[in-house]
């Protein structure tokens, strides 16, 4: 497991906190700590899928994107639709997941 991607996930977690003390709203840590790791799990396993599967060229990464994004529209909604904090927490933790993955790709092919 890539220690910067950890590093990553821990900066990530405890910056969330941050944010949520800082704007004074109320927040459930389990909640909070439950979304990141989610969301940790579902990058590193499609990196893995992705590394794995476009060796034996039987699927595309835009694929197991997409599946990706399905799946995290349809947790967001049904788990986290309750309060909207929550769902919008959800997706701006999704997209900084996504902007490490993209500059992690990028700087594993400049090598």
């Amino acid at each position: 497991m890539n220690v910067l991607r950890i590093g990553y996930f821990i900066l990530l977690f405890f910056s969330n906190i941050l944010a949520f003390s800082f704007l004074t709203l109320d927040f459930n840590l389990t909640i909070i700590f439950l979304t990141n790791l989610f969301l940790f799990v579902l990058f590193y396993l499609t990196d893995l899928f992705q590394g794995f599967l476009t060796t034996k060229g039987k699927i595309n990464a835009l694929n197991i994107n997409t599946l990706r994004l399905i799946l995290c529209a349809v947790v967001a909604i049904v788990f986290l639709s309750e309060k909207n904090i929550y769902l919008y927490n959800f997706f701006l933790l999704y997209f900084a997941h996504l902007l490490f993955s993209i500059f992690l790709n990028v700087r594993k092919n400049k090598k």
